[in-house]
């Protein structure tokens, strides 16, 4: 099916109640339920009814299931501002005594996270030109979670190559675990991204191994 075909004929979670072709836009914060049981099982994640508005919205679960049927990405999360969506992408790398790989070329509230918000939480930054592939090779240890960029910088207009950073960290993973002794396995099976692709840390076995974690921005992240 083409692209149109698959986005308009992705189904609701739930037939809407009077027949609408287009999701409704919900803006209700709680929703009913029939018995206790109902409420205890939608809390408890044993049926797939929404329980609370901060945990999941109909609006934005339809939008989640479109991308991924278009993009064929295992998983997709929408978020309700930028900021929010790589915030949780790098918090779900990030830890005390790691670094990230980055460059200045970025939105100035993203610039500050990594170079200021998550320093005092001991998650240091390496800035580098990421069209200078040696040099982010280099900066690539084996505490480097993750390298971050927008994909099409603004207002610079820096253009990065998503394939020869990912092998850049690759190399310089191996490289890093040559040194320490530790060498590292092949990571992933990398997926087509929709415009973020989050690739899976070698050195670290997770739910995502093995495959990408993709979303709607501009910004990528290489693990």
């Amino acid at each position: 099916m083409k692209k149109q075909t698959i986005a308009l004929h992705t189904p609701f979670v739930r037939p809407d109640a009077y027949g609408s072709l287009a999701m409704p836009i919900y803006t209700n914060v709680s929703y009913g339920f029939e018995d206790a049981q109902q409420i205890s099982d939608a809390f408890t994640g044993k049926t797939k009814a929404p329980n609370y508005a901060r945990v999941e919205n109909p609006t934005v679960t339809n939008l989640e299931h479109r991308v991924r049927a278009l993009t064929g990405a295992a998983h997709v999360m929408g978020y309700n501002s930028g900021m929010a969506a790589i915030s949780n992408a790098i918090l779900s790398v990030a830890a005390q005594g790691k670094n990230i790989v980055s460059s200045r070329h970025l939105f100035g509230n993203t610039l500050s996270l990594i170079t200021a918000t998550l320093m005092p939480f001991g998650v240091k930054p390496r800035l580098r030109d990421l069209t200078d592939i040696e040099a982010v090779e280099k900066a690539v240890d084996e505490n480097t979670c993750c390298i971050f960029l927008e994909i099409v910088t603004n207002p610079q207009l820096e253009v990065a190559d998503l394939q020869a950073l990912a092998l850049a960290a690759l190399a310089g993973r191996s490289a890093a675990g040559e040194r320490s002794g530790h060498p590292l396995r092949d990571p992933f099976a990398a997926r087509r991204p929709a415009d973020t692709q989050l690739l899976p840390d070698p050195g670290r076995r997770s739910h995502r191994q093995g495959g990408a974690s993709e979303g709607l921005s501009r910004q990528s992240v290489i693990r």
